[in-house]
């Protein structure tokens, strides 16, 4: 007997799969709906995800984790399935659902009849249909399996979707699309070629050349800029290359008519020959380090970041005049944030000049541990060394893991060394982070003859510094640089790696001509420090300026300094300096 009267009706929906033998999602909403009109009561639809497995567990499962959930609070006191095993095809997971609607008193409908599970005859013989179901599933897998695995085996294609340059013939074994692999061995041309996947991607761009997906998707598709945040929304036909997309397309072993499956390797047509695939995958090293070009030392390389949060990354070339440091959202053709390059060399002079040839860093240093607790920072930096070690043994656990699951066959050989490189790269930046901290552990500990000693490298530092020497100075004492564009003006804020130390700020004119420190003393216009000072040019005459006339000629209009104290001003108000 139901404990109550029912009131409201649970639908809820699943298929598997899209398949001609099984009743649509839709036409098992319209029969519950129906139902409920029967009954004359109110409803609520739970619809599954297309594609959802009856084999995964109730967490597994959101629409029926809810269902169960709602009939816990009582709002649920009946529920239809089109048939028990839309509910789970798992034995476990059926009683354990059927034994709550008992409790409950839910009364369950299963195609529009009533199903009384307080009946022992009936709760049984639902046993057993759960029980055949889940065996049904588990046969019906293995056999899907094995079956996936001879067609493979014997050439028909078993993935939805197959590699650029191929497709499926009438009787769907694989063959080679003519008309793509024309554009396949065009991208390898050009690699060998020392064109790199980016540049590759924009010239299959600007010739017209559609992408797999652009042929064959259709609808649209919704797109947000990381860096605007604009959302955006296209025809998925205008969908075009990527540099990645290329890539891909390189590494393919099918080219060479290797289809790996389930852990072995399957012949398939081949587009190329071996020798001339694996000669244009040993060139992308070459691409990437673009050969015959000069390497040029970029001091700042690693720290320097653009206020959008993509990293700076410095550009020479000598026929151009062309020697800055540029946002990377400008590599990606379409989705650059429009901040302005910034002059490397003299940015790169500002920096190691400011804190390390005027000893500015060796006087913060001192003032910052004169006013540290020192006790305070040791116990604080002791708790984020405990848990950075912590992440070691985790991540050394995804190492043993990954190389168990590659011993097992579970993930392939490439997979696994992808594994391997990003866990190497993690434990890499975690260890970092360990040495840094244990090290400032280290200076705290006795902080007044750190602090000396700090002070005293620092001004030890001076102008004929080699360039490695500088390099090493600056990324030990500074974590990074962040470079802001505003009114014809950089604004510039430095982090370090000393520990609670505050950024430092700087505004820089574009052109370099000056730089002021935010935090002054006295009027505005007296913290300008003279950088790039350029003297007058008159009749083919250089005609020598002082200071005070090169300040009077940049501000001729008064309204580049009022900016700039402006700038100055904002800078402190936000930083509450007054």
């Amino acid at each position: 007997m139901l404990n109550n009267v029912i009131t409201m009706l649970g639908i809820y929906t699943r298929i598997s799969k899209d398949r001609d033998n099984q009743v649509s999602t839709e036409v098992q909403k319209e029969l519950g709906v129906k139902l409920a009109k029967k009954l004359n009561v109110a409803y609520q639809l739970y619809e599954e995800a297309k594609g959802t497995s009856g084999g995964k567990s109730i967490e597994e499962r959101p629409q029926l984790q809810k269902l169960e959930d709602d009939i816990y609070d009582d709002k649920i006191n009946s529920v239809y399935f089109y048939s028990q095993d839309r509910s789970t095809r798992d034995e476990v997971t059926w009683f354990t659902f059927a034994n709550l609607l008992i409790e409950k008193g839910v009364a369950l409908y299963e195609n529009g009849n009533l199903v009384d599970l307080n009946d022992t005859d009936t709760y049984m013989l639902s046993g057993f249909k759960a029980i055949i179901s889940a065996s049904f599933r588990k046969k019906t897998g293995k056999r899907i399996k094995d079956s996936l695995y001879k067609l493979a085996k014997s050439g028909i294609a078993t993935n939805p979707v197959l590699p650029y340059g191929y497709k499926k013939d009438d009787k769907k074994y694989i063959v080679v699309d003519e008309e793509e692999a024309e554009i396949v061995r065009l991208i390898f041309k050009w690699s060998l070629e020392g064109i790199g996947s980016t540049k590759i991607s924009y010239r299959l761009n600007d010739k017209g050349i559609k992408t797999r997906y652009a042929k064959t998707a259709k609808g649209t598709i919704t797109t947000k800029n990381k860096i605007s945040g604009i959302i955006t929304t296209k025809d998925k036909s205008t969908v075009q290359w990527s540099g990645q997309t290329v890539l891909q397309i390189i590494k393919n072993t099918w080219l060479i008519g290797q289809r790996p499956y389930q852990g072995e390797v399957f012949e398939v047509p081949a587009i190329m020959s071996v020798e001339y695939w694996q000669k244009v995958n040993d060139n992308l090293q070459n691409n990437r380090l673009a050969p015959g070009k000069k390497t040029h030392q970029y001091l700042l390389k690693g720290i320097l970041k653009c206020a959008c949060g993509c990293n700076m990354y410095g550009k020479n070339n000598v026929s151009k005049a062309e020697d800055y440091y540029s946002c990377s959202s400008k590599r990606t053709r379409f989705n650059s944030c429009g901040s302005p390059s910034i002059n490397r060399p003299r940015l790169d002079t500002v920096i190691w000049s400011s804190f390390f040839l005027d000893k500015s860093l060796s006087k913060m240093v001192a003032e910052h541990f004169e006013n540290t607790d020192d006790k305070a920072m040791v116990e604080e930096l002791s708790v984020k060394l405990g848990a950075l070690k912590k992440q070691i043994i985790t991540i050394e656990a995804q190492n043993d893991k990954a190389i168990t699951f590659a011993t097992k066959n579970i993930i392939s050989a490439e997979e696994l060394n992808t594994q391997l490189k990003r866990i190497r790269s993690d434990k890499n930046d975690v260890m970092t982070q360990i040495l840094n901290i244990e090290n400032q552990i280290d200076t705290y500990n006795n902080v007044l003859k750190s602090s000396d000693d700090i002070i005293s490298e620092l001004d030890e530092y001076h102008s004929s510094t080699s360039y490695n020497d500088q390099h090493l100075i600056i990324h030990k004492h500074i974590k990074e640089i962040i470079v802001d564009f505003k009114e014809s003006h950089y604004v510039v804020k430095i982090n370090f790696h000393i520990p609670n130390i505050l950024p430092y700020y700087m505004i820089i004119q574009r052109r370099f001509y000056y730089y002021v420190e935010p935090f002054f003393g006295g009027s505005p216009d007296e913290a300008i420090v003279i950088y790039n000072k350029v003297d007058k040019i008159k009749k083919g005459k250089v005609i020598p300026r002082t200071d005070g006339e090169f300040l009077n000629d940049v501000f001729k209009s008064k309204e580049v300094l009022k900016i700039t104290i402006e700038l100055a001003k904002q800078l402190n108000e936000s930083l509450n300096i007054t």
